[in-house]
């Protein structure tokens, strides 16, 4: 419960349950520099606010997206192209909270409620020709929990404008709480609201943001676009990789599964146990699953990249496959390669 007292006449925050604690507030400022060192999001991140619906409330906007999932953030065109000028307010990996008013009584009790924090994974604005809300921004999702979270009741949302991206700080106390908040004591409350987070994300963005994309991958547009950032993504499970490479170890030396590439013989020590995992099954079409040893293939940077990049039939080479091409392409038939 919010505690008050009233020093000099004036009302003063004291405390705001864990979400706004100012022992919470010096761990946020002593974390501030390592959450950057680590490359983690944190609540400093969280720097805008947009208002979306769906069906005018009637069911939950954006609902089918979970943690890691990216999608495209929809806005109004609005006069003067403002649409756009609003999607290009948050940069890459600057957190948007998305908040819903929902009317249906079917979802939960009518009223405002928080449903995902999101980053969007580069600078780019995208305008459809066609449709109500024609402008894009992709994003990715850092906070989501199983069930929709309602508004503080002490907090205000109706300043925000709706549909646009807006400062948070326009999210303000109720004039009869005798709140007073900070900028990042409000910050603090809203990231605390959620449960379920992936904070790793932030490396992930930052590191799609300094790549070296392939020109012909580059060209792509949309989500096939990024099915090589949310693949990767998912791969970034240390134990199941070390586990894999372990389990190649017993076979000798850990080779590229679609080429035989050894690391050691071309770098020596600095190449030892290095090969990247890639998934068997690709996100982008059966979504995320619980993964075994037999789900992982070990392979080679390059081969890496060819088998996620489309082929002449609009679609992506297995590693057999991949590995049935290289040999052909060195001349050696197919019952040679299986044998």
């Amino acid at each position: 419960m919010m505690i008050l007292h009233k020093p000099d006449n004036k009302y003063q925050m004291e405390s705001l349950n864990p979400y706004c604690d100012k022992k919470l507030s010096k761990l946020y400022y002593l974390n501030k520099n390592l959450n950057l060192i680590k490359m983690e999001f944190s609540a400093l991140d969280l720097l805008w606010t947009k208002n979306v619906t769906r069906e005018k409330g009637k069911a939950w906007a954006y609902d089918e997206y979970h943690i890691g999932d990216t999608f495209y953030l929809n806005f109004p065109l609005g006069n003067n192209r403002m649409g756009v000028t609003s999607a290009q307010k948050a940069k890459a990996n600057e957190l948007i909270l998305l908040v819903q008013s929902i009317y249906n009584k079917t979802l939960g009790k009518p009223g405002t409620y928080l449903s995902h924090i999101v980053a969007p994974v580069d600078d780019e604005v995208e305008v459809d020709p066609v449709g109500s809300h024609p402008v894009k921004r992709l994003v990715t999702v850092v906070a989501r929990d199983k069930v929709m979270i309602a508004k503080p009741t002490n907090l205000d949302f109706r300043e925000p404008n709706r549909g646009w991206t807006c400062e948070i700080d326009l999210i303000k106390p109720k004039k009869d709480s005798g709140m007073i908040m900070t900028l990042d004591e409000k910050k603090i409350l809203l990231w605390n609201l959620f449960r379920d987070k992936d904070l790793t994300i932030k490396t992930l963005i930052n590191e799609n943001q300094t790549s070296i994309i392939d020109p012909v991958v580059e060209a792509i547009e949309g989500e096939e676009k990024y099915r090589w950032i949310r693949h990767r993504y998912y791969e970034r499970d240390p134990a199941l990789i070390k586990a894999k490479k372990n389990e190649a170890k017993h076979h000798g030396p850990i080779l590229c599964e679609a080429c035989n590439f050894d690391f050691i013989k071309s770098y020596g020590i600095h190449g030892a146990e290095f090969m990247e995992c890639h998934h068997r099954f690709p996100i982008a079409k059966h979504g995320k699953r619980t993964n075994t040893l037999e789900d992982l293939a070990l392979v080679c940077s390059n081969c890496h990249r060819m088998l996620h990049r489309k082929n002449v039939h609009n679609d992506y080479y297995t590693v057999e496959q991949l590995k049935l091409l290289i040999h052909e392409i060195s001349g050696i038939t197919e019952s040679q390669v299986i044998s």
